[in-house]
């Protein structure tokens, strides 16, 4: 009898710690969103009015855990480096994305983090893209290693948040052609067989509404404008459905939202006995921001869109499948700054950079100490605000002149600080966050000559305003997790959106994809 006892405690004990494995995870990314978003614009979320409907952020945040410091751990917060840590679990450094294009030393070439040559799309003759270039494994991939008949589809209107999300193994990552307006992939994903029957109804879609066109118009009346912004156009905007302008509106998130519902639908995803994923993120806002600015209305207005986006896909994903099989995250892949002219940049002395004068002075400078440069320029290339030298310059005398444009750099009003390629390989950084952030974002083959850290709210490029850096405005970004295993509060402890994946892969049952270096987030779980 003792003996029974003692393997019946044993059994239940071990039964204890078995726990149902979800079927579903959905993943959303509102690309560019800043954290301050969810709280700022809280107001204007659903619920609002007498209706008082479930809405996207607000039901996340009511029925999950929320993390109030949330962080990329980079230097340059971009798209695909973004999208490539949110389901690595690990550092631009070792999935080896770490800009949406980078200057390749060994055939001089600036490259696309997700162009290749080899992959044809299956729309076109044009080549296309995939997710050859991503150095870790994601989620995906690691679910499909020891459950292959689980699924993985991704879809964002911009290749490089398609495929960075779906990893290597995805059953498709979908994006959006911009010049013909019309949902594609490649034949990394489709080798022998066309675009799926659901995709191809969703561009039929899009061909019978080409001819249309549409207002933008604002819903909320009162928003306070910024008067020093008076040179942005505002709202409303009219749009026609043919035009790929129209995607930076609140046509880009129903066009994404329709996408993902007929995906979730149509392929039952977490109906079946495996666990499937379906990841979306929503490009629009990123968009937006780049032409208005982080405090003007349209950024709200498009959040808006959003929030009922999310909100209509949360409601379908609830409808037939119980709640406990589903696993709910959102987050985003970057944020942005103020507009330089606008308050509060404009009164902590940010500014416009003009990268062309800048770089022009820079190699004049070299020149003058140096002499003429072989090939006419000592710089190969500028990306943001890293720079190589030309291929031509001796390995020698590379360290000899990278010290010199680090200190010339150092004098400009609108930099920081200068560091050389020595500085980071050397450990000689002895700004603490910088050293973490230089490290965590440059692989060995990416390493530049130099760079500089800008002034803060400082912006450089075409837009109106742009993110590259590592300030909190750039690398804060929101975290909601929800789920029958999430405990719902908020979370005010520093943790880095790095950490996201080894936490859904615990959640899911699965081990943390390969190269992860997050960790699980167990104050979040019940």
């Amino acid at each position: 009898m003792k003996l029974l006892l003692t393997l019946f405690f044993m059994l239940g004990s071990h039964l204890a710690f078995a726990k149902a494995q979800p079927k579903l995870l959905i993943v959303f990314v509102v690309d560019q969103m800043r954290a301050d978003y969810l709280h700022r614009f809280h107001q204007y979320f659903i619920p609002e009015g007498p209706q008082k409907k479930d809405g996207g952020f607000r039901w996340l945040m009511a029925n999950g855990a929320s993390f109030a410091d949330a962080r990329h751990l980079t230097i340059a917060a971009m798209t695909c480096p973004g999208h490539a840590t949110l389901l690595t679990g690990t550092t631009p450094s070792r999935h080896g994305i770490f800009k949406n294009s980078w200057y390749d030393e060994n055939t001089g070439k600036n490259v696309y983090c997700v162009e290749d040559e080899l992959a044809k799309s299956k729309t076109d003759t044009d080549p296309s893209s995939s997710p050859r270039r991503l150095l870790a494994p994601s989620l995906g991939d690691e679910i499909k290693s020891v459950s292959p008949l689980s699924r993985v589809y991704s879809i964002a209107l911009k290749d490089r948040a398609a495929i960075m999300m779906g990893g290597k193994r995805a059953d498709l990552a979908i994006w959006m052609n911009h010049k013909k307006m019309s949902w594609t992939t490649s034949d990394w994903y489709l080798p022998k067989t066309t675009l799926p029957q659901w995709v191809l109804d969703e561009n039929k879609m899009i061909d019978n509404n080409r001819k249309s066109t549409f207002t933008w118009n604002a819903t909320v009346k009162d928003y306070p404008k910024e008067p020093s912004l008076g040179f942005l156009s505002g709202l409303p905007i009219q749009f026609s459905r043919n035009d790929e302008s129209s995607l930076g509106s609140p046509y880009g998130i129903e066009l994404t939202e329709q996408l993902a519902l007929a995906t979730l639908n149509k392929n039952g995803l977490g109906k079946g006995k495996h666990t499937d994923i379906l990841a979306i993120s929503f490009s629009t806002p990123d968009y937006v921001g780049h032409q208005f600015g982080p405090t003007h209305q349209a950024m709200l207005e498009i959040l808006k869109s959003a929030d009922a986006a999310i909100a209509r896909i949360i409601k379908e994903a609830l409808r037939g499948r119980q709640a406990s099989d589903i696993v709910f995250a959102l987050t985003a892949d970057h944020g942005i700054p103020p507009v330089p002219e606008g308050a509060p940049s404009a009164l902590l002395l940010g500014q416009r950079i003009t990268g062309k004068e800048e770089l022009k002075g820079l190699e004049s400078a070299i020149s003058a100490k140096f002499g003429p440069a072989k090939g006419g320029s000592w710089i190969a290339a500028r990306g943001e605000f890293h720079f190589f030298l030309s291929s031509q310059v001796p390995d020698d005398q590379k360290p000899i002149i990278s010290l010199f444009a680090k200190k010339y750099l150092a004098t400009r009003d609108w930099v920081s600080k200068a560091y050389t390629r020595s500085d980071i390989v050397e450990g000689k950084i002895t700004d603490q966050n910088l050293k973490m952030q230089l490290e965590a974002t440059f692989p060995d083959f990416g390493i530049p000559d130099f760079g500089v850290v800008v002034k803060p709210y400082s912006t450089a490029g075409e837009n109106t305003v742009t993110h590259m850096t590592g300030y909190t405005y750039d690398t804060k970004v929101p975290l909601l997790l929800s789920g029958a295993e999430i405990k719902q509060g908020i979370y005010k402890d520093r943790v880095y959106i790095h950490d996201l994946a080894p936490t859904l892969a615990y959640l899911l049952g699965f081990n943390a994809p390969a190269l992860a270096t997050g960790r699980i987030l167990s104050e979040s779980i019940k």
